[in-house]
């Protein structure tokens, strides 16, 4: 099977009519992880309940502000933390992050960003050595929200 055409592929067993595993279907190889959560490895392995809440949901029409506000919730009971926010990678949660600080509540500076951070403070200082590229440099996810990158230590 030619794998420069998509439209061969068929996504589910069921409608293949075999059980192929679904990385076969795709022409991708079988990875064995011994490095742990990395984004070029599909970041992790989701959790069966976490698959079966989205196969539930994906139908369905929401509210995505909605959906992101219990999220919040949930994501700040079990850490403890003031918040939370779900966002697609590490890389948009460090320029979520870095723009979250620059702007604050302000909702018309989110706005403006990344061209005008309206003269808030917006240097990120990483330690030398730690903007490392994890499928981005973390230094591009600075810049992306409007902030620069200043190195650090030895």
């Amino acid at each position: 099977m030619s794998t420069s055409n998509p439209a061969q592929f068929s996504i589910t067993g069921s409608q293949t009519g075999h059980n192929e595993d679904i990385r076969q279907r795709l022409g991708l190889r079988p990875i064995i992880n011994v490095s742990g959560t990395m984004t070029a490895l599909g970041a992790s392995i989701m959790q069966k309940d976490a698959i079966a809440a989205m196969a539930e949901i994906a139908p369905e029409w929401i509210e995505m502000d909605a959906l992101q506000a219990r999220s919040a919730e949930t994501i700040a009971r079990l850490t403890g933390s003031e918040s939370g926010f779900v966002t697609a990678c590490c890389a948009a949660g460090i320029s979520l992050t870095v723009a979250a600080t620059i702007t604050g509540d302000d909702l018309l500076a989110v706005e403006r960003l990344p061209d005008d951070t309206g003269g808030r403070p917006n240097e990120v200082i990483l330690q030398m050595g730690h903007d490392v590229n994890y499928g981005a440099p973390i230094g591009q996810s600075v810049r992306l929200a409007g902030a620069r990158s200043s190195m650090r230590g030895p």
